[in-house]
């Protein structure tokens, strides 16, 4: 066996993947719209219905979830993102379905887990990016501390985590406006799962796509390409998903081509 070796001396952007969890009907699957090329798995009923203007694939288990997972990675067509819309919702199915066979409950917890993690390394071994939504849940523990973390059981959770480079939580920010939190809260009175591997995103962003792909594409040369605006149609409403050049160094058309190409010009 030859062993290639390469020298990366700037972050490569493609094939990345994410986890966008929290509150229900914030936009987190409106954002996933705004993504180079996206297909949408929808695994939560009724999740992608007000969507328009994009390609939708109904999977109803991780089964199903399995069998696109190969497919794409034997051809993507056009797409260069996968979005698994509602993972929580699939995998808190899955592991209810699998515990009943199950004596040990953890062992169910991690078969689901592995079969994610076979699926979603699959399309990113493919050249695909991979972002995949859920809900939030918020616990008290017995410390007093308010625990926010995915919407699935506990001994799941944290692996459920760990197969994204971005773990990003969504909310309302203090202003009234969504946002997304990219690092880890851990004070005496809150805990918040988030995590940012590429070290690129600030703490707290709006939550968009625009906001997103130009965070990821740092600051960089003019941009490659004009931006492209999509119409995309949330709760009956109208609003393009992109419009003016990001405002943090580039152009969105300059990061979403980093987004699909790897960082060749940051």
């Amino acid at each position: 066996m030859t062993l290639n070796i390469r020298r990366q001396d700037k972050p490569q952007l493609s094939r990345l993947s994410i986890l966008l969890y929290g509150q229900p009907k914030i936009g987190k699957t409106t954002l996933c719209a705004g993504l180079p090329a996206p297909l949408f798995l929808a695994c939560e009923p009724g999740g992608c219905d007000y969507l328009s203007g994009v390609d939708v694939a109904d999977v109803s288990s991780l089964a199903e979830l399995t069998a696109a997972a190969q497919q794409l990675s034997k051809s993507a067509g056009q797409h260069k993102t996968v979005v698994i819309d509602g993972i929580t919702w699939l995998a808190n199915q899955t592991a209810a379905q699998v515990a009943k066979q199950q004596k040990d409950a953890r062992q169910a917890y991690r078969q689901v887990t592995e079969a994610i993690s076979l699926a979603v390394s699959s399309m990113l071994a493919a050249g695909l990016s991979v972002v995949a939504t859920g809900h939030s849940r918020s616990i008290t523990l017995e410390d007093g501390k308010i625990e926010t973390r995915p919407d699935v059981n506990e001994a799941l959770s944290d692996d459920l985590a760990g197969l994204f480079s971005l773990v990003l939580y969504a909310h309302i920010g203090k202003d009234g406006q969504p946002a997304m939190l990219t690092k880890p809260v851990d004070t005496d009175k809150r805990r918040v799962v988030a995590g940012d591997r590429s070290g690129k995103l600030p703490k707290l962003m709006p939550l968009s796509a625009q906001a997103l792909l130009a965070g990821l594409g740092a600051a960089g040369s003019p941009a490659q390409q004009p931006p492209q605006e999509r119409q995309v149609a949330t709760n009956g409403q109208t609003a393009a998903a992109t419009r003016q050049p990001a405002t943090v160094g580039m152009s969105e058309g300059e990061a979403a081509a980093l987004w699909q190409h790897g960082a060749q010009s940051a």
